[in-house]
């Protein structure tokens, strides 16, 4: 009997151990979501892969910085830090109005009121309901596609302009909400 029931424990603590394993997945369930257009493979591997991510907006807003929201644009779910915002980090004008992005924008970008220069003299990070009140522009792009790795691009500005006037050749059209 002593046996029997030594037996049950051990079948118990195993089966309990392996449904308690939790999932390695940590992403919010309200994280934006990306379009499978801009994910490389080797991302998923956890190798972060810049991608070339043309956008145009509605107004100019090349001088401010940008952040991500949510879908739903309820939340902001990614954002910087005052000492990460270096005016290399600015878009790269290309023509026509697009801009070629430099901070990992997405569909769910909106854009503070805060320009690149007054950001980065910032003391500390805003708080999160700082930021949301200084959104200059909740639905800014006209248009966003990507254009695959940059660095597949031997010169980047004059192969991404070409592509401009052939109409975005080889390249995803993001939709946006």
């Amino acid at each position: 009997m002593s046996k029997c029931i030594n037996f049950f424990f051990l079948f118990a603590l195993l089966l309990n151990m392996s449904a308690c394993k939790g999932s390695k997945n940590t992403t919010p369930a309200d994280a934006p979501s990306v379009p499978d257009s801009m994910i490389d493979d080797r991302e998923v591997k956890n190798e972060r892969v810049p991608l070339a991510v043309i956008y145009k907006t509605k107004t100019d807003l090349y001088d401010y910085v940008p952040v991500l929201m949510n879908h739903d644009k309820t939340q902001i779910v990614s954002y910087p830090s005052p000492s990460d915002i270096d005016p290399n980090g600015k878009p790269i004008k290309l023509k026509n109005g697009y801009l070629l992005d430099n901070r990992g924008i997405n569909e769910n970008v909106v854009f503070l009121d805060y320009t690149y220069e007054e950001y980065a003299q910032l003391r500390e990070t805003p708080s999160l309901s700082d930021l949301i009140s200084r959104i200059k522009e909740k639905y800014p792009l006209e248009e966003i596609y990507n254009c695959g790795e940059r660095s597949r691009y031997k010169d980047e500005i004059k192969e991404l302009n070409e592509m401009i006037d052939a109409n975005f050749p080889n390249c995803d059209k993001i939709h946006l909400n």
